[in-house]
């Protein structure tokens, strides 16, 4: 075939002379040419047949592994489905339980605000008669036994105190306040309410304020009173306390109150967890820590916490801290930011007597207090720009604000000028305006 290879190449439809030449020179081999072609048609036939079969192989496992991918994401599916209900129904039980507790819980603070107040009348009748009973001219022994009943008394007075504060705090129905008000002055009444109990007990305290004290800070006197107060009564009860020391100090706009005193109690050393009223003994409190867990408790809503160091010596640290803003000293200067004139008109009337001024443009940043009006779209960035001018200016909200937490005070609406008075300049006495004038501001 390769001998006659240019001739088949070179062969042309006209040629016919040679192609009939050529089919006889072919045409002995024509059965094996025959087998030949035959055998190339079967062999593309085989793999062909090859072909499919291991496509049809590659499709069933594809469709089995599908299947079966498909069956075990049903079954996750549904073992998710279980599960979710069961999670469900859990989530279920604890919101029952949750809300079965807080009603418990409720109804216990019910129970012990209404009979603190059942009983402490009753006991504040007894104290009233055991006060008659101390007449002139007694035998010294029946003296001492009415002075013993009274101090019984008023113990059982301050544990029902401490009950219907607790009760109040686990209820969030416990108001706290914010105004200004001096660190000194409130050392000079816990040295007034301390001395009556470290004379009965022999012991002595000294209260002192440090160095460096603003003249005034921001905060609430009343509960900051009561906390410190409920400490130092229990330190003072405490068998063993001696030197007892209580000292002021603010450091990083924290107001700081260290109890000191020293300890020595047939070599016991004095327990924390009693003074910082946590739960010990089955998860009890200890019977004597209430008062100063309530104290804790108060520290903690206002902002502020309670520790307990141990020195040498057995000297014992509590030291009681809250968060409290240094206000401007000096004469108070209330500027007046509100948008209606009315309302500044009527604010500025309310603090007739204190320097006033309508409207922050060209004040300088010793203020003592900023009243804004409340409310509208540009209330956050008003009280930014606020809070940059007059760092330590307490701002006081007129009405409704959207963030009350945003303001260090709120006087709603309609202004009532004794509340305003009191919170911007507690310690001016108002002046009869003169007949005729008008209000100064």
């Amino acid at each position: 075939m390769r001998a006659h290879e240019a001739e088949i190449v070179g062969l042309h439809d006209g040629d016919r002379a040679a192609a009939r030449a050529l089919i006889a020179v072919f045409a002995p081999h024509q059965d094996a040419l025959r087998r030949f072609t035959l055998s190339v048609l079967h062999g593309e036939e085989a793999q062909r047949a090859a072909i499919r079969d291991s496509m049809r192989s590659s499709a069933e496992q594809t469709l089995y592994l599908t299947l079966g991918a498909l069956a075990v994401a049903l079954a996750g599916l549904a073992a998710l489905m279980v599960q979710n209900r069961r999670l469900t129904a859990l989530a279920e039980t604890n919101r029952r339980l949750a809300e079965q507790a807080e009603a418990a819980s409720r109804a216990k603070s019910r129970f012990l605000a209404m009979m603190s107040h059942e009983l402490r009348t009753p006991m504040n009748g007894v104290l009233g008669l055991l006060a008659l009973a101390r007449q002139p001219g007694l035998p010294r022994p029946q003296l001492r036994l009415i002075e013993q009943a009274e101090q019984s008394g008023r113990a059982m007075v301050e544990i029902l105190s401490d009950l219907l504060d607790l009760s109040a705090m686990e209820e969030e129905a416990f108001e706290f306040d914010r105004r200004p008000f001096s660190v000194h002055a409130l050392a000079s009444e816990l040295t007034e309410l301390c001395a009556p109990l470290a004379r009965r007990k022999g012991v002595a305290i000294a209260v002192q304020v440090a160095p460096g004290m603003p003249a005034a800070v921001m905060g609430d006197p009343r509960r900051l009173r009561q906390a410190i107060m409920r400490l130092a009564s229990y330190v003072l009860e405490t068998a063993g306390t001696h030197d007892v020391a209580l000292e002021f100090d603010y450091r990083d706009g924290m107001l700081r109150a260290r109890l000191s005193f020293g300890y020595g109690q047939d070599g016991v050393v004095w327990n924390p967890a009693l003074i910082l009223g946590t739960p010990e003994n089955g998860g009890q409190f200890a019977a004597d820590a209430l008062g100063p867990a309530v104290a804790r408790m108060m520290l903690q809503r206002m902002g502020g916490g309670l520790s307990v160091e141990l020195a040498e010596g057995g000297k014992v640290h509590v030291l009681a801290s809250v968060p409290a803003a240094a206000i401007a000293t000096g004469a108070p200067k209330v500027v007046i930011v509100t948008q209606s004139r009315a309302l500044g008109a009527i604010c500025a009337a309310a603090l007739h007597g204190v320097e006033t001024r309508i409207g922050a443009d060209g004040v300088d940043a010793d203020v003592s207090a900023v009243l804004l009006e409340a409310g509208g779209e540009d209330e956050a960035a008003r009280v930014a720009e606020l809070r940059r001018r007059f760092p330590h200016a307490a701002l006081i909200a007129l009405g409704t604000p959207d963030d009350p937490a945003a303001f260090d005070g709120v006087a709603p609406l309609p202004i009532d000028a004794g509340a305003l008075r009191a919170m911007v300049a507690p310690d001016t006495d108002r002046p009869a305006p003169a007949q005729g004038a008008a209000p100064a501001s």
